[in-house]
């Protein structure tokens, strides 16, 4: 562990009435320089209702857009990673895509949802696509704009990472666990982040 991750946690232990009281977190926020910093993207994630609201919005209007965001959000892949998902990288026996070009030359099997398998094949079948071309033949940048169109509904700038976000708060528990299905070598500062910010979830919930 980093000497700085290890004076960060340190830190964060003496704070840790903040899961068993209601005091602000923008008061940890505000004294604390490093998690201020970890942290200041902490509204960068949708409620599963808004997550609702944009997948049907794609759904009313394309296909291809419903199933890009819809793979987003059940996977928690980067942009980049999810446009190099070719028809062979599903794997519909054990319901997983194989991520081959993840962030570091790394690869990585991810888990999806049967029905989400599904439709990614039947799109496959139906698109007549090649087993080595990508999915989703897009730019980066289309991806972005088509995010931010659908995530107008909902009156938020909604981009690729923050299905990312939501993905790591909703559809996991542990964040270690959560991170490596991500494809995250979550360091200790990291870890602490992300419960800090489950546990500011849950206060929030409650207020």
């Amino acid at each position: 562990m980093r000497t700085k991750d290890c004076r960060f946690v340190n830190k964060f232990l003496s704070t840790t009435e903040l899961c068993r009281s209601t005091f602000k977190i923008t008061t940890v926020i505000a004294d604390n320089i490093p998690f201020r910093q970890s942290v200041k993207n902490i509204t960068d994630y949708l409620e599963k209702e808004q997550v609702d609201t944009v997948l049907e919005a794609a759904h009313q209007c394309s296909a291809r857009d419903y199933l890009m965001l819809r793979v987003l959000w059940r996977t928690g892949v980067r942009v980049n990673e999810l446009l190099t998902i070719t028809p062979r990288d599903i794997e519909p026996n054990n319901n997983v895509i194989n991520v081959t070009k993840a962030k570091g030359g790394k690869q990585r099997r991810v888990h999806l949802d049967a029905e989400t398998v599904k439709m990614l094949s039947e799109y496959v079948s139906a698109q007549q696509l090649p087993d080595d071309r990508p999915i989703f033949a897009l730019k980066q940048r289309q991806v972005r704009n088509i995010v931010k169109r659908y995530g107008s509904v909902i009156g938020k700038d909604v981009h690729p990472h923050t299905f990312r976000h939501s993905y790591a708060i909703h559809c996991g528990r542990s964040p270690d666990l959560t991170g490596r299905r991500r494809g995250t070598a979550e360091s200790a500062t990291s870890i602490v982040m992300w419960s800090l910010l489950w546990c500011f979830h849950g206060i929030y919930q409650l207020t």
